[in-house]
């Protein structure tokens, strides 16, 4: 449970850092390849790592990546993921840490609902996926959570982009899709 609140609490470190763009047509998005901890994938090109130091010193997380699109300075929020590999909680079931971290979603956010929970399988990774929105500082947001092992890790993935209309987020959504389905490991 503890690991589930460091992903929303990185989940909120990422709300602090962020500000908001307008995403090109996911037809246009060229990405890399990139190791991240123990697993491979692909980044939207023209993302940049996020400094993730305050979490990683105030929870003494080592494995956390996060990366965020080239946004303005002056934007309200720019779409963000956030990577987190723990040992701890590696014995519960991937639905479970999912309702874990709906739970603890819907006590710190306003306006919270889940829109779908998916199982599934990506290159023989077996992953738990959860679409949801909440509202932030008044700012409505769309998320995806990832959840999946990879040896003796548990691999927590979170997505969030701004909410401001349902067709630029469905983009978005297509863009992050790829980046879950390029995910093997080394």
């Amino acid at each position: 449970m503890k690991h589930l609140v460091a992903l929303a609490g990185s989940v909120l470190l990422s709300l602090v850092n962020c500000t908001q763009h307008q995403s090109r047509p996911d037809d246009e998005v060229a990405y890399e390849r990139h190791q991240v901890g123990p697993i491979a994938l692909h980044i939207p090109k023209g993302w940049k790592p996020t400094n993730l130091s305050t979490l990683k010193s105030t929870q003494g997380v080592q494995d956390v990546y996060g990366f965020q699109n080239n946004c303005p300075d002056d934007a309200v929020f720019c779409e963000n993921f956030v990577v987190r590999f723990s040992s701890a909680g590696n014995d519960l079931p991937l639905p479970e840490m999912g309702k874990a971290l709906m739970e603890e979603v819907s006590q710190q956010y306003e306006k919270s609902s889940v829109l779908r929970v998916q199982d599934t399988v990506v290159n023989h990774i077996a992953m738990e996926i959860i679409d949801y929105n909440f509202t932030h500082q008044q700012l409505p947001l769309h998320a995806t959570a990832v959840f999946f092992k990879s040896g003796n890790l548990t691999a927590q993935m979170g997505f969030t982009a701004s909410d401001t209309s349902r067709t630029g987020y469905l983009k978005k959504r297509a863009m992050f899709g790829k980046v879950i389905a390029s995910i093997s490991e080394k």
